[in-house]
Parts: structure tokens; C-alpha cells; sequence
């Protein structure tokens, strides 16, 4: 079968161009989401915008996934996965394409963010895990971390692209323009994707065992030691890291000499630091017993890169650090996602992506609810400068634990064919799961 022969084989070739377009229109989305928030609420008293009501609106987009992704999950392990991978992007085209229309039109009160934020996050949860889960099927194994690579490549590169136009374009055009084509972009990754072809997971009683299913893979996902501390010190850097991400924004929006177009160059700068990262593992081959050491230096240099935001004030300064973050940034998610897919049998995949989403973005819509309140107590850069400092304690147990080194270390081909844990001194082995005992 073409599929498992090469990695750019039709299906994952359409897969990848389609979510290129539509990561660049959503990259340029939300760029101009935050400014527009902060434009929008401005007023005598808050010149620079409300930062708090900017928070909230970034909560709604990031709270579906979260309350929503172990049911995600293990939908993905039963349904079609193409379907839900056409329906999410094209319901996510038809909600930002209406809005901006509505919003060139004059028609769209502001109150109405809050629920296209919460129906586009539920779109994005259910598409997540789908994705995740399906790329396995359509590349051949050894070609998993290339993959990745490949799709991590489409993804920053059309972030590289998104962020640096998004803050000129939003300059120059405004926000109305950049969500109406952020919803093209979604509309035509669906009707492209209606020419992938995925194998059918095949599994009987759906219905009854939806929850017998979430329960098995939250149960797998915590009996694995190092996968365990993956998601406690992974929901902890999200935790922090959101907080400063969040108020970069009404940083650049409200300090003279920055603005809405060098925002866009720090984003497309970390961006760019992704695609180098991106190239480099297409390139290498990492020895899965090096795994944990080439992780390990990464984790520190993203730790080493963003804690100095928050003190420097020439902004030509944090174009540098933010190119290293983004190398580093890349490192870190390929090679989680890659041991993941490799060591975690295809009917199961979907509930461990999705319990992943859930639990290491658990606390994210609660630090970009809250960012601008400690904003408001310490001040924009000291709070910057503690989110980003705090990452260091988050991201400890990830160089210091030996349940996760062996995790990290452990070649994908010694995993258990029916999914569990991969093989590893310290690794603790997770009951197997209903279906994989029958």
C-alpha cells in the first residue's frame, strides 16, 4: 500500500498542504485577535486597552480543548478520522469567515467573541487528536519523527509567515480582513482534505464504551511513570509560559517604539527559530539513547531564552531570544509527539493525544483569565519576568527524573505491539487495556 511505503505519499502530501494554508491564516488570526481586543476596550481611563477582558477572550478559545479533549480523544479512536478532521476546519472556516463579514459589515456586536471563541476551541479539540493520531496511519513508521518534522515545518513556517505579515497587515488593513481570511483559509483545507484517504479504525459498540474509553486511557496515561511526569511538568510550563505569552501583548501594544508590526517580527523571529529546529531534526537522526540529553539541552535553552524578556528594553534584543525559544521550542514538541505515536498502538492514540491536551493545557485558560489581574497588582514586565522565571522549577522534573529519562530513551520498536508503555529500566507498566486483552 502507497501509505506505508513513503512519507510523501498523496495522503499525507494533502494533509500537509491543507493545514499549511490553514495554520497561516490562523497564525495571522491571532495576531490581530489580541490587538483587536485591546483596541476594541480601549478607553479615557485604559488607554491601552482592557488587558484582563483580552485574557478572557483568550480563555474561550483555549477552555474546549482542555474540558473537552479526553472525549476528543477517544472519539478519534472510534470514528472516522478524516470526517472529524473535514468538519473541524470546515466548521472553524464558517464561524471566522461569517464574523468577518459581520465585522466589515459593522454587524458584529463585541459581546459575540465570546462564543465564537468557545465554538472554534471545541472545533480545534476534536481536531487535534484526530490529526494527531491519523499521521501514523499514513506514513510508514520509520518515517514518524520526519513527519512530524515535516508537519512541524508547514506549521512554523506558516506561523514565520502569519506572525510577520499579521501585525503589518493588521496595521494596514485591520482585523476584519485578517479573521475573514483566516476562515478561507480553514474552508479550503476541508475541501481539500475530501481527497485524503485514512484506513477506517474499526471498533464495535461505540456508544456503550465512549466512557469505559476515557477512563482506560487517563488510567494508561498516569500508570506510566515518565509519561506521568511529562504531563505534571508539561500543565505547569503551560501554565506559566501562557501568562507571559499573554501579556506580550499589551507589552508591544503599550510601550513607545514597539507596536502591533515588531510584535509580528518577535513572533516570526521565534517562528524561525522553529523551522531551523524542524530542519535540523529532518536532517539528524537522533539516537533514541541521546533522546533525553538533546531534550534535556533544549528544555534549558526555551527555559534560558524567554526568563529575559521582561527585563530588556530595546526590542531589537528579544528578536534573538525568541529565535532560540522557537529552535528549542521545536526540539521539545517533535520528539514528545514522535515517542507518543511510535510507542502507543493506533486504536489508542487518540485518547493519550487527547489527554494530553487536556492535561497539560488544563491551567492555560485559567493563567490567560488571570494574566492581566497579576498584570494589574505587579505591573506588565515584573510579571512577565516571574511567569518566565518560574519555568525553571516547572521544567526541573523533566532533567532530573529517571522514570522520564527512561521514557524519553526508550526505543519506540521495544513498546508493546497492543500499546502500552515503552519498554525501560525505571518505566512502570500500565494494566492493559480492555480491548487490547480481548
Amino acid at each position: 500500500m502507497d501509505t506505508v511505503k513513503r512519507l510523501w505519499n498523496k495522503n499525507f502530501a494533502i494533509l500537509w498542504q491543507g493545514q499549511l494554508i490553514s495554520d497561516f491564516g490562523n497564525a495571522a488570526f491571532s495576531v490581530a485577535l489580541g490587538f483587536w481586543v485591546l483596541n476594541a476596550t480601549a478607553s479615557p481611563g485604559t488607554p491601552g486597552g482592557d488587558v484582563t477582558l483580552m485574557g478572557l477572550v483568550m480563555a474561550c478559545f483555549a477552555l474546549p480543548e482542555v474540558v473537552l479533549g479526553p472525549f476528543a480523544g477517544a472519539l478519534a479512536d472510534r470514528a472516522d478520522r478524516k470526517r472529524i478532521i473535514i468538519a473541524a476546519d470546515f466548521l472553524r472556516g464558517l464561524l471566522f469567515a461569517a464574523t468577518g463579514a459581520a465585522l466589515i459589515s459593522g454587524i458584529f456586536p463585541f459581546w459575540m467573541i465570546f462564543p465564537l471563541a468557545i465554538l472554534s476551541g471545541a472545533c480545534a479539540a476534536f481536531f487535534s487528536p484526530a490529526l494527531s493520531s491519523a499521521i501514523p496511519d499514513i506514513v510508514p513508521k520509520d518515517s514518524l519523527s520526519r513527519a512530524n518534522s515535516a508537519r512541524g515545518f508547514s506549521t512554523t513556517l506558516s506561523s514565520l509567515l502569519g506572525n510577520s505579515l499579521g501585525g503589518v497587515l493588521f496595521a494596514a488593513a485591520g482585523a476584519p480582513l485578517l479573521i475573514l481570511l483566516n476562515g478561507m483559509s480553514f474552508l479550503y483545507a476541508s475541501v481539500s482534505q475530501l481527497f485524503m484517504k485514512l484506513p477506517p479504525v474499526k471498533r464495535a459498540g461505540a456508544k456503550k464504551r465512549m466512557m469505559r474509553d476515557m477512563a482506560d486511557g487517563m488510567r494508561y496515561a498516569f500508570s506510566t511513570a515518565g509519561l506521568r511526569t511529562l504531563l505534571i511538568s508539561g500543565m505547569l510550563i503551560n501554565l506559566f509560559a501562557m501568562i507571559g505569552v499573554t501579556l506580550l501583548t499589551p507589552l508591544f501594544n503599550g510601550t513607545p517604539g514597539y507596536g502591533a508590526e515588531k510584535y509580528g517580527l518577535m513572533m516570526g523571529s521565534m517562528m524561525a527559530g522553529a523551522v531551523a529546529g524542524m530542519a535540523a531534526l529532518s536532517a539528524v537522526k537522533i539516537r533514541a539513547d541521546r533522546r533525553s540529553a538533546v531534550f534535556g539541552a533544549a528544555i534549558m535553552a526555551m527555559v534560558c531564552s524567554t526568563v529575559p524578556i521582561g527585563l530588556i528594553l530595546d526590542v531589537n534584543w528579544l528578536y534573538p531570544l525568541a529565535f532560540l525559544a522557537g529552535t528549542a521550542n521545536a526540539f521539545v514538541n517533535v520528539m514528545v509527539q514522535t515517542i507518543i505515536q511510535s510507542a502507543v498502538a493506533a486504536r489508542n492514540r487518540g485518547k493519550v493525544f487527547g489527554i494530553l491536551a487536556t492535561v497539560t493545557g488544563g491551567l492555560q485558560p485559567l493563567s490567560m483569565a488571570l494574566s492581566g489581574a497579576i498584570a494589574g497588582i505587579a505591573g506588565i514586565r515584573p510579571a512577565i519576568t516571574a511567569a518566565f522565571s518560574l519555568l525553571v522549577v516547572a521544567a526541573l522534573p523533566l532533567l532530573i527524573d529517571k522514570n522520564f529519562k527512561a521514557f524519553i530513551d526508550s526505543d519506540a520498536d521495544e513498546a508493546p505491539a497492543a500499546g502500552g508503555p515503552p519498554a525501560g529500566p525505571e518505566a512502570v507498566p500500565a494494566p492493559p487495556l480492555p480491548d487490547e486483552a480481548e
